[in-house]
């Protein structure tokens, strides 16, 4: 029993298109569990360990890290559970902490977005404000462009696949989604995009999804080498931009699967259960670095030291050694306000305040406004590294982590905030970048 790898507690309830399964909300005295083997795990042993946790096997949905689905029959802690046989000291805890973080919506530790996710008040059209709707520039009026934003001239002849796990993208909702937004379209590889999240479909109803999408494609945008980039929208959160733990980690199979050369990730989840070893997040994470795939995730918007216990959000302090953890800077240097942070955790600041971001054609005709968060900050790190990637002939994770966080510009104030104490910086990344090793 003890080769069982990891364990981790969660109510469990999704669904998505017709390859996926509803799972109802599990009844009064019982509970859900995602659980991960060993590969040296025989099924004999996977199947005496779910007679002796009285469990009911609800099926294996990822087929990377392969995480299972089973229903305990029995109150959580129960003498059912025998300790041992996981990598958590005490099981009963692990669930109680789980627990603690639940919400009523789609039950369980939920994936949330980044809070705030919506654009401020105030936001406006920028074609009013005599930009180009087109291809208006990324930033903010308080910072310089060409600081965090590559040229055209910098993209290289290699395509890049970016998978984008978030609320979606606009499209129409169809087995065969068709995606028009204006400024997205061109981009998408529709064949790859998939839901995990409550709705049937891939359609972006919220609207973040989009917005980061719009950053990522920026240098891509009018330009020679705007084909060699596609994205891989992969809908991990519903309309509300809520989830579950469970659907996160099939996203990241997902575009494992897809052969993404890199992953958005501008969500966090509250799981704060204390495993002895690795959560299902670290797993997947650590599978999708043995495919030399770089992950970007947010740090978070609640302004917390995210290296306390506490604090702990998922997927920013998993720590795997193919992920870059961005924190928010605001206009003059200095972490915005809303930014969490963590000396040991984060790994680089970069541009999170009046961000600009395409909006939905449905809802605001496809302009764009001015965003806040960490959720626009990682994306802008993740367009970097898109670039950086179009610009080498294999997928190599540590060349452009590499290039990104040995270019940021160290700046003092960012010291005690970040591993780097550096905000991201273009010219010094191509500078170092040549000298990476490839």
């Amino acid at each position: 029993m003890k080769k069982l790898l990891l364990v981790a507690f969660i109510f469990l309830s999704f669904f998505s298109n017709s390859q996926a399964q509803f799972i109802e909300m599990p009844s009064a005295g019982s509970y859900d569990l995602i659980l991960v083997f060993n590969s040296s795990v025989t099924p004999t042993a996977i199947e005496r360990l779910k007679v002796e946790l009285n469990a009911i096997d609800l099926g294996v949905t990822t087929p990377i890290t392969k995480a299972r689905v089973w229903r305990k029959r029995g109150p959580a802690g129960s003498t059912g559970i025998p300790s041992a046989s996981y990598s958590i000291s005490e099981a009963s805890d692990a669930v109680e902490k789980v627990r603690g973080g639940t919400t009523s919506v789609g039950g369980g530790a939920l994936v949330e977005i980044n809070v705030p996710t919506q654009t401020p008040e105030g936001g406006f059209n920028l074609q009013s404000a005599g930009q180009q709707p087109a291809n208006p520039p990324l930033a903010t009026t308080c910072r310089t462009p060409s600081d965090f934003q590559f040229n055209a001239t910098d993209i290289g002849t290699s395509s890049v696949r970016v998978a984008i796990l978030d609320t979606g993208l606009e499209c129409n909702e169809s087995p065969t989604p068709v995606f028009s937004h204006p400024y997205l379209s061109a981009f998408v590889d529709a064949a790859s995009s998939r839901s995990f999240s409550m709705s049937n479909w891939v359609n972006d109803k919220h609207g973040h999804g989009t917005a980061v999408a719009s950053i990522i494609v920026r240098t891509f945008k009018g330009t020679a080498g705007a084909g060699n980039c596609k994205i891989i929208p992969i809908k991990v959160l519903d309309n509300e931009g809520k989830g579950n733990l469970f659907n996160l980690i099939r996203g990241i199979d997902h575009a494992i699967e897809k052969n993404a050369d890199i992953i958005n990730v501008s969500i966090v989840s509250p799981d704060k259960s204390a495993y002895g070893k690795e959560t299902p997040i670290q797993l997947a994470l650590k599978n999708a670095a043995s495919r030399n795939i770089l992950v970007v995730t947010a740090a978070g918007n609640d302004g917390r030291n995210i290296d306390e216990v506490a604090n702990t959000v998922y997927p920013a302090c998993a720590q795997s050694d193919n992920q870059i953890v961005v924190g928010a800077a605001k206009c003059a240097d200095g972490k915005a306000e809303f930014s969490n942070y963590g000396k040991g955790s984060v790994d680089v600041f970069a541009p999170g305040v009046r961000i600009s971001v395409a909006q939905l054609t449905w809802r605001e005709g496809g302009t764009f406004r001015w965003g806040d968060g960490t959720s626009y900050a990682t994306p802008i790190v993740t367009g970097m590294a898109a670039v950086l990637r179009s610009k080498l002939t294999v997928r190599n994770y540590k060349t452009l982590k590499c290039g990104i966080l040995n270019g940021a510009i160290p700046v003092s104030v960012f010291s005690s905030y970040c591993k780097t104490g550096a905000v991201i910086n273009v010219p010094n990344t191509r500078t170092k970048f040549p000298t990476c090793p490839r």
